[in-house]
């Protein structure tokens, strides 16, 4: 099961990387509906990744406590922030 936890949280640590690469290759280019597609597509990894990431937490089962900090719901905002930019 630890085998399963560190493939899901390098899964999400991939997607969050995809994301980012998406995000500025999004900048980066000029025509819009490019930027729409970079933006949705970004939105899209960021989305998998923080949904990824707490359920690897949760199964792991050394961890008997664990919070969530700031980071986690800026992720969210992000995200947010990545919709609405692709609409």
């Amino acid at each position: 099961w630890q085998n399963a936890v560190l493939g899901l949280m390098m899964f999400a640590a991939s997607f969050g990387a995809l994301a980012a690469v998406l995000s500025i290759c999004g900048v980066l280019t000029t025509p819009l509906p490019k930027k729409i597609y970079y933006y949705h597509s970004a939105a899209l990894s960021t989305t998998v990744a923080l949904i990824i990431f707490p359920v690897a937490i949760e199964h792991d089962l050394k961890l008997l406590s664990h919070h969530y900090g700031t980071g986690y719901g800026l992720g969210w905002g992000g995200t947010i922030f990545f919709f609405a930019a692709a609409l």
